[in-house]
């Protein structure tokens, strides 16, 4: 599904749960193409598929917290 920014601005709750349920957009500025929005899952399956990610080998809840600055 394409959408431009404007009906993404106007729509965003509406296009933001259609996504969570699955649905994936194309995101148009003046008729050109600039974002895809989708399910985070997807997003990241198809990053990995493609080799541009990889699966975290830790959960986030196990890291220590990064180091004060001086």
């Amino acid at each position: 599904t394409t959408i431009g920014h404007l009906e993404m601005r106007n729509g965003s709750s509406d296009v933001l749960r259609r996504a969570e349920a699955g649905e994936e957009f194309v995101i148009t500025n003046h008729g050109q193409p600039v974002a895809r929005l989708g399910p985070i899952t997807r997003v990241l399956r198809d990053l990995a598929d493609s080799g541009q990610a990889r699966p975290a080998r830790a959960s986030w809840e196990s890291l220590e917290p990064p180091p004060r600055a001086a």
